[in-house]
């Protein structure tokens, strides 16, 4: 009779270590998925800054193209101002000759 007990005592302990055994192997899945996630969260986190970085670029370019256009347009104001002061000159020479 205690040699059966004992038997089914052994079996008992097998199957917790067993069954302990099992739930390391889970925890280390768990562990393996968050740790998983954490490099998905970095590599969007990195993803982002990349874009902003882009678009920081994009501004600066189309602020650049403002600022050239604003020039020209200056250049063809005084462009302008020269034709006009010289068609007064031209009027003024005519004028004094008549």
């Amino acid at each position: 009779m205690m040699g059966k007990v004992r038997k089914m005592m052994g079996k008992e302990r097998k199957m917790m270590g067993k069954e302990r055994k099992m739930m390391g192997k889970v925890r280390k899945m768990v562990g393996k998925e968050r740790k998983m996630m954490g490099k998905e969260r970095k590599m969007v986190g990195k993803e982002r800054k990349m874009m902003g970085k882009v678009r920081k670029i994009v501004g600066k370019e189309r602020k650049m193209v403002g600022k050239e256009r604003k020039m020209m347009g200056k250049v063809r104001k005084m462009m302008g101002k020269e034709r006009k002061m010289m068609g007064k000159e031209r009027k003024i020479v005519r004028w004094g000759e008549g």
